[in-house]
């Protein structure tokens, strides 16, 4: 008989801005581990970094990208700017 720890279970994660519920299938002993301080990339490798970012921060993938857009310039990523901050 297998361990039912090691078995994947449904997970269900509301985002906490649009408030869509998303389904995770996570193993409860991956979960522990996440709860006791394991980082979520190391407790989940099997979720994509979305899936993760939602149980980290319940902050959907869309969502998160819409807070955080990548075609925002880094101003810091110019070496001009930043030394002229200096």
């Amino acid at each position: 008989m297998s361990d039912p720890g090691l078995q994947r279970q449904e997970f269900f994660v509301t985002c906490q801005w649009c408030r869509k519920e998303y389904t995770l299938f996570i193993t409860v002993k991956d979960y522990r581990e996440w709860q006791q301080g394991k980082h979520a990339q190391h407790a989940f490798p099997y979720l994509s970094a979305d899936d993760r970012e939602l149980l980290i921060s319940r902050t959907c993938g869309k969502c998160f990208d819409e807070m955080f857009p990548e075609d925002e310039p880094d101003e810091w990523q110019d070496d001009d700017a930043l030394e002229q901050a200096v």
